[in-house]
């Protein structure tokens, strides 16, 4: 069904830069001050932005032709006038009212209760809280293709906490207080968070309390088996635009958006998984790991494209690969490999058999060398009784040569006998020591 278009009088305030939604279309909000009410105005004609600027700085009135009303996604119970290309926007003489300064778009205060009770998704609020902890820190792209750093902090005052992400800037202090002003509030899988935006502030400011809300968790958690496994590469242009086809063999490629081209070593390669999980209770989910999570899993260095097969077999692995994710709604926060208790307890046993292997390994080598020691030991004492021998026959001079050899070559042998019985025995002794602490080891 066609909607009807009409008109709206009134003056113009608050007259906004030129802003690009989540579609990537640019549009400017102002708003209207109406006989009765104040309407916000959305506008999609990015011309008309100075002669909004202009009508607000002269306080002239205004009529806005064939706009469409459409209901309001930051204000409960309230329209927004929205404005196209097709609509007009002229200057009227006069109006049975006057222009009120009291009716530009005022942010109100509210607390984090408040917040979570009766805040809508897209209104912008201001607030003060004090910083909790920081619970991530990554890299981000806006709406706008502007990279700049996420920061997630959990937040609180007196009444209750919440999840703040504030998008670039320095970093907050934790355990300091700060007021934010034009804060939106977002949703995400039913959970209430808050994020800064483009005309956000954010000052420190002295303790307000000693005493704040507890951390309240707003995501939750799942551990599973991966039962499928999927990878993409998507490529991105240097000003962060999706490329339908890349070669990377090629030294230029070109971005239809940008209608230029660009060096292909300048393009980006994003990754993205697609898994799906299975519960002990038999359950699947299906989850989606964005470019930090993945490369994050699995040790990929930022900047690098790799094979997406490669990945895959990684993700799978060689048996059964069980997963623990932290997620809200269907945003996963974080992922990690849950290790295998059998595989760890399995794995123990060819440990101690190695361990024992190798001390048996060790007690036959201590065996061997004790032999050779043995066996050198009694090589050196036959070759010094000889010498002895020779010496004591030449100093003996009373005795024929012959008779003195026969009689040396006795002693010989005979000395050689005796101490071969006295090493033989000590190897035996040797040997059984050793045994007998191989046996020992083994019981133990």
């Amino acid at each position: 069904m066609k909607r009807a278009k009409v008109e709206v009088e009134g003056y113009l305030h608050n007259v906004s830069e030129i802003l690009e939604g989540a579609d990537h279309h640019k549009y400017f909000t102002a708003l209207i001050q109406e006989a009765e009410r104040n309407s916000r105005v959305v506008v999609f004609d990015l011309q008309r932005h100075n002669v909004f600027r202009s009508a607000e700085k002269d306080r002239t009135p205004v009529r806005l032709c064939n706009v469409d009303l459409s209901p309001s996604r930051q204000r409960s119970g309230e329209v927004d006038v929205i404005m196209n290309t097709a609509s007009l926007l002229r200057c009227v003489r006069q109006l049975n009212f006057v222009f009120d300064e009291s009716s530009r778009d005022v942010v109100k205060d509210v607390t984090v209760q408040h917040i979570l009770q009766e805040g809508r998704e897209y209104q912008r609020v201001n607030v003060t809280i004090k910083v909790l902890q920081l619970a991530e820190d990554r890299p981000g792209v806006t709406r706008s293709h502007q990279k700049m750093s996420r920061r997630s902090y959990d937040v609180a005052d007196q009444t209750r906490s919440v999840s703040l992400t504030v998008w670039g800037g320095d970093g907050l202090q934790v355990g300091k207080w700060y007021r934010l002003t034009n804060i939106s509030i977002r949703k995400f899988g039913g959970c209430t968070c808050l994020s800064t935006t483009a005309q956000s502030t954010i000052t420190i400011v002295p303790d307000v309390s000693c005493t704040v809300a507890q951390i309240m968790e707003n995501f939750d958690r799942k551990e599973g088996e991966i039962v499928t496994a999927d990878v993409k590469v998507d490529y991105l242009c240097p000003r962060q635009h999706p490329l339908s086809s890349v070669n990377l063999a090629t030294s230029l490629t070109r971005c239809q958006q940008c209608d230029a081209f660009c060096h292909t070593s300048r393009v980006v390669s994003v990754l993205r998984g697609i898994l799906t999980i299975e519960e002990s209770s038999g359950r699947m989910n299906n989850f989606v790991l964005d470019d930090f999570l993945l490369r994050k899993l699995l040790n990929v260095p930022s900047g690098s494209t790799p094979d997406p097969d490669v990945l895959v077999l990684r993700l799978l692995g060689e048996g059964s690969t069980r997963l623990h994710l932290k997620f809200r709604g269907q945003h996963v926060l974080d992922v990690a490999f849950v290790a295998d208790v059998n595989t760890a307890s399995s794995s123990s046993v060819p440990q101690s058999t190695e361990c024992s292997a190798s001390l048996s390994n060790m007690s036959e080598c201590t065996a061997t060398t004790d032999d050779m020691m043995l066996e050198e030991f009694f090589a050196e004492v036959q070759t010094e009784e000889s010498a002895n021998l020779d010496v004591e026959e030449k100093n003996e001079g009373c005795v024929e040569k012959q008779e003195g050899s026969n009689t040396s070559e006795g002693s010989v042998g005979k000395l050689m006998q005796e101490r071969r019985e006295v090493v033989v025995g000590v190897v035996a002794e040797c040997r059984k020591g050793i045994q007998k602490g191989v046996k020992g080891k083994s019981k133990k």
